[in-house]
């Protein structure tokens, strides 16, 4: 120990008399170590963390499987019914109703507000185990027609009742009715979703829930939890065996139905974001390592300078051992000075992740820098510091005190051996920054072709407003009246161009509807079917949205008038699907669950273009609009400037035409479809960012190892201008030894993108792996840094005074 505090006391002495080396070495390190930290918090919030659930990777989610459409769809109850009395495989049950369309009007405070509200079956809180914050949850005697009773989020909580702890048994305007609250849940419980505020309870004891026709129904979510001793894998089995049976039982709705089982940390984090963060937590990786390399090379240029001070320790009797320990207290001292700024950096960019990720990840808001994070901060610090130490270390520690002392004296780099290690350490710097370089380059390409995809149609200046009208608009003529009126009302302020409304915009359910055309055979049950979506839409959508007509015409008012032909307009690829190198304008078609009964033809009077409608980087399915209103509806206002300025005035024009229904989400169709794609921009945002800090680090690695070479071959330099060559040749040497190690490093940096190619394909949008102008394009950028990197010391090196070069000999 004494030793050691005498290694100590010198190394902080010996970086004191060398601050810019220290400086340079410590914020490296600091850079990649805090680099580290920051993407390891946000895995660790998003991914590693266990969702605050009772044993949360023992719960199912579970979907009724589509098998002709290949698609998840809701269950129906009387299907949940039969799952939960069949199965042994989970010991509980419950269901939810599905949370897009269940919205609620809270009314009694500063003004009507539209929530979502999570409508829970019996058990619900009970399988997820997370106890409330306040009160109680659900229970058995709340599923009654008379009971009115809800358990209130987090947010809704502090929103309504400034986080007042009386506020067990107060009531809430819930649709004009009023419901006591019985609990607060605490604000990680985001079931269903992260933006239900209130839960009601769902009972199923109405005549609708129990008649056979219903069985076909899409309206719920079904959580299970696993029985002792059982695995997902189990239950997957059993699962598909009972599903297998009610197809044979009921063949007349459930001949298409499977069920899909997943762990619920599946449903909540998604497969696609896990493999992201990976992909991100190895591509920061390869950053410290390039850091790792700098450091090492720094480190060791800085011990060959002092290898004259070993030889003499090792000559007065200091042991191999006694010296590594020696230069490795040194690196110690680096790597605890790096956590400091370590430190700062990861929680500058754990704040700046929180920003940038809202939208994109899930679980963003839960990002510290906890216990967790700081063990691995400490871990990677004195690791990476030891890592980047160690080489130097033993490469000193090698050394004949004899022949040290009988070499070239402190500008040696202390042979060939010191200059070996030196070119592998950039060698692999850069064959590091081309593999993430080259990544940058694919998702960045990637996310720019999803970006440009054709949409087909306009999204600037364009506001999109939910609807959804309560009970109280219980007929046709008064849901068709509500939404005229709005679109006369909005029509009329200054600054808007057109309004439209939609029933479902960004597609949230494709029904499993079968299609009968005109003079065709009949589908039969078990064909196979494309994803079809059917949306009732307000005259005037079209024009709102800008959606090019390929032939026929666009829907009109009239069209909505009672006894008026029932006709619909398709897009491009229900057109190549049905008609195939037909014009479908004028053809006639049914729809339907069973489209052989008794409904009325409808005439296709056009075919507008494919729109994006649910993702950017998704192909557009068959659609078809019709004329028509309902009681939910997507408001689409197109505004002859930025649309932020009428967002109050459309809002209170809603509220004079109705106070009782305010719009719901009001938001730009570019911000909505932002989101989309939000996890592809982090992504590619990130490696970006992280491949810039590679690039300069290499950069940093081949100045340094350049000038150390030009600093030990000054005498080699002087001899040979004294020869006779000239300052033209001794650059040509000296960038010649340069460009051999950027080259060696771009081989080996592109043979493992190339093998990373398979990892990679799976984040690309139309972009190839193996993009030859991605690597193209990174070549010529690691030569030309290379180049500029080395040119420094090479000009240096060819206005060397060859007689002062020779005097030092």
């Amino acid at each position: 120990m004494a030793a050691f505090h005498q290694d100590l006391r010198y190394a902080f002495r010996s970086l004191a008399k060398n601050p810019s080396y220290a400086a340079v070495a410590v914020l490296t390190l600091g850079l990649g170590v805090g680099a580290n930290t920051a993407i390891f918090s946000v895995l660790q919030a998003v991914v590693l963390r266990e969702l605050p659930y009772y044993d949360a990777d023992r719960i199912a989610v579970m979907w009724t499987k589509n098998i002709r459409q290949n698609l998840p769809d809701g269950s129906s109850h009387l299907n949940f019914r039969d799952w939960k009395n069949r199965t042994r495989t989970f010991e509980q049950m419950t269901a939810y109703y599905r949370p897009e369309f269940t919205r609620g009007t809270l009314t009694g405070g500063p003004g009507a507000e539209r929530i979502h509200i999570g409508l829970v079956g019996p058990g619900f809180f009970q399988l997820l185990g997370t106890a409330p914050l306040l009160g109680r949850t659900l229970a058995d005697g709340d599923y009654t027609a008379t009971a009115r009773t809800v358990v209130i989020g987090h947010g809704l909580w502090r929103q309504r009742f400034g986080g007042a702890r009386d506020v067990i048994g107060k009531t809430i305007q819930l649709n004009d009715q009023n419901h006591e609250i019985v609990g607060v849940m605490p604000p990680e419980f985001e079931l269903p979703t992260a933006d239900v505020q209130l839960w009601q309870p769902l009972f199923f004891d109405g005549p609708q829930w129990q008649d056979e026709r219903s069985r076909g129904r899409d309206s719920l979510v079904v959580l299970g939890r696993l029985a002792p001793g059982a695995t997902i894998a189990l239950a997957r089995d059993e699962m598909d065996a009972i599903a297998a049976q009610l197809r044979q039982e009921y063949p007349a709705s459930n001949a298409s139905f499977g069920v899909l089982t997943d762990p619920l940390t599946d449903r909540v984090i998604g497969l696609t974001t896990e493999r992201s963060l990976w992909l991100l937590f190895g591509s920061v990786g390869f950053v410290l390592l390039i850091a790792c390399a700098t450091v090492a090379n720094l480190v060791l240029a800085r011990a060959m300078g002092r290898r004259g001070e070993f030889s003499v320790r090792a000559a007065l009797g200091a042991t191999r051992a006694r010296l590594v320990r020696h230069a490795l207290t040194e690196s110690l001292v680096l790597s605890l000075l790096s956590l400091l700024v370590g430190l700062l950096f990861a929680w500058a960019g754990s704040v700046a992740l929180r920003t940038l990720a809202v939208g994109a990840l899930p679980r963003i808001e839960t990002v510290e820098l906890d216990a967790g994070v700081l063990l691995f901060l400490l871990a990677a610090g004195l690791g990476s510091g030891l890592l980047a130490g160690t080489l130097p270390a033993l490469q000193l520690s090698i050394t004949k005190p004899a022949d040290s002392l009988r070499e070239d004296g402190p500008r040696s780099l202390g042979g060939r051996n010191s200059r070996r290690l030196h070119q592998a350490l950039v060698v692999a710097e850069i064959a590091l920054a081309v593999m993430l370089l080259s990544g940058a380059g694919l998702l960045t390409r990637s996310f720019l072709k999803v970006r440009a995809a054709d949409r087909g149609f306009d999204s600037t200046n364009v506001l999109l407003l939910q609807v959804d009208l309560p009970g109280t608009y219980d007929s046709g003529p008064k849901v068709r009246t509500y939404y005229l009126e709005a679109a006369r009302r909005i029509r009329a302020l200054p600054g808007v161009a057109a309004v439209g409304a939609i029933s479902d915009f960004f597609i949230h359910r494709q029904p499993d509807y079968r299609v009968a055309l005109e003079g065709r055979p009949p589908q039969r049950p078990d064909d196979p079917a494309p994803p079809l979506t059917e949306d009732q839409v307000l005259p005037g959508y079209f024009e709102a949205m800008r959606i090019p007509l390929v032939r026929g015409r666009l829907l009109k008012e009239s069209d909505l008038a009672e006894g008026a032909p029932p006709v619909i307009v398709i897009n491009e690829e229900m057109a190549r699907r049905f008609w195939p190198g037909e014009d479908p304008v004028g053809k006639r078609l049914k729809y339907g669950l069973d489209p052989g009964a008794n409904g009325p033809w409808k005439t296709v009077v056009g075919v507008v273009a494919d729109m994006r409608r649910q993702r950017l980087d998704e192909p557009a399915i068959p659609y078809m609009f019709q004329p028509g209103i309902n009681s939910q509806m997507d408001l689409a206002v197109r505004t002859m400037n930025d649309p932020a300025g009428l967002r109050e005035a459309i809002r209170t024009q809603m509220l004079a035409l109705d106070p009782s229904v305010p719009p719901y989400g009001i938001t730009t169709v570019e911000q909505r479809l932002g989101r989309t794609v939000a996890l592809r921009k982090l992504q590619a945002l990130l490696i970006v960012a992280l491949a810039a800090v590679a690039l300069l680090l290499s950069m940093i690695g081949a100045y340094s190892v350049m000038h150390q070479s030009v600093s030990a071959r000054t005498q080699e330099i002087g001899i040979r201008m004294a020869l006779g060559a000239d300052a033209s040749q001794v650059r040509q040497l000296v960038l010649g030894g340069g460009l051999a190690s950027a080259i060696a490093g771009l081989v080996l940096g592109l043979l493992g993108s190339a093998g990373l190619s398979r990892t990679m394909s799976s984040f690309l949008y139309e972009t190839e792996a193996l993009d030859p102008a991605i690597y193209l394009g990174v070549t010529l950028l690691l030569l030309s840094v290379t180049m500029i990197a080395c040119l420094v010391p090479a000009v240096r090196a060819s206005r060397s005074d060859p007689m002062g070069a020779l005097r030092q000999a």
